[in-house]
């Protein structure tokens, strides 16, 4: 059977409408509101989701998506999603792409029009059925970052294991901004990019198993002045290499409650992400989708910036406090381990 409601976003860090957030949050609620799980053991979260969500109720539900259960875990997600943590708000027009519509011609001119925008884009065109009263929901983002500066490639030890990374030497010193510091065990470090109105962040110290704590910090101290790395001060981190693929089991299964929806069961929602950061720069990429059918289931000398220990990996606009992705490295499972 055909899916009746498909909304699929591909963020390869890029939508050509800019649909707003059903319930805006305020900045307080919005720090609750990260869906991001567990890769590895390494917490990880992009606004792939959210974006799909929002596009979902905006242009099919046209109100915020409620789910017909009892299930507070669905409820709870639902709520997070009606009050998203990331909207095109969040992100720059040349980086995303969205579309929505119903039947095989918008499948088909979300494939031509995206990939004319993106010829880039590393997935494939959408090839599935859709029925001429199915509605599709598309978006996609990329983003590919480079430093000011390149680093040096080096060996690091990440807790006792040893892995490929990269370390700043003389001028690739004034490529690290530090943010705060109150030790060499907690820090919060921004690596200078060639491209304006992005940030790519670093934060040790903090817990990584949820991001509240280190995006609380980032608000506070967001402003303040910043300093570069001295002669005597070090900075060194792992390469960062990932492919997941997340399946929101929480929601699949359940079904609409909105007037002229509650027909509707989700049979699919998933997301995969991919993640690569080296001493050149970074990129992350995201596919997420949702599908409903009808009545489906479906020797010290100054200070060492070294991200040896858990740590956090944070992109944003500079414009924004909200990122647009998260990554808490809590092991080595996500690294280029010695051979």
């Amino acid at each position: 059977m055909p899916f009746a409601i498909l909304i699929l976003l591909i963020l390869t860090l890029s939508c050509t409408q800019n649909p707003h957030t059903p319930m805006p949050p305020s900045p307080d609620i919005n720090l609750k509101n990260y869906t991001g799980s567990l890769y590895e053991g390494n917490y990880i979260w992009t606004g792939a989701m959210n974006l799909c969500w929002t596009a979902l109720s905006q242009t099919v539900i046209k109100e915020p998506i409620s789910i017909k259960t009892e299930d507070s875990i669905a409820l709870a997600m639902a709520e997070k999603f009606n009050h998203p943590a990331c909207t095109t708000d969040d992100l720059d027009e040349p980086s995303y792409y969205i579309k929505a519509g119903i039947g095989p011609k918008t499948l088909a001119a979300i494939n031509r029009e995206s990939r004319e925008k993106f010829p880039q884009k590393s997935f494939g065109d959408l090839d599935m059925p859709i029925g001429d009263d199915g509605i599709i929901s598309y978006a996609y983002f990329y983003k590919k970052v480079s430093y000011e500066k390149p680093f040096t490639k080096c060996d690091i030890y990440f807790d006792s294991t040893s892995v490929k990374g990269f370390e700043a030497i003389e001028k690739q010193k004034q490529t690290v901004e530090v943010l705060q510091y109150d030790s060499d065990d907690k820090f919060i470090i921004r690596l200078r990019l060639k491209s304006q109105g992005d940030e790519l962040i670093l934060a040790k110290g903090y817990q990584t198993q949820d991001p509240s704590e280190i995006l609380a910090s980032l608000n506070e101290i967001k402003g303040q002045s910043v300093s570069r790395l001295g002669d005597d001060d070090h900075f060194r981190m792992p390469l960062l290499k990932l492919s997941c693929r997340r399946d929101y089991e929480e929601l699949i299964g359940k079904s609409f409650a909105n007037p002229g929806f509650t027909d509707f069961i989700i049979a699919a929602m998933f997301e995969n992400i991919n993640f690569e950061l080296d001493e050149e720069g970074a990129k992350v990429e995201s596919q997420a989708v949702i599908g409903a059918e009808r009545g489906a289931m479906a020797q010290k000398t100054g200070r060492y910036f070294y991200l040896n220990k858990a740590f956090w990996v944070i992109m944003r606009r500079e414009d924004s406090t909200r990122p647009y992705f998260l990554l808490g490295v809590n092991n080595a499972k996500i690294m280029m381990q010695e051979k």
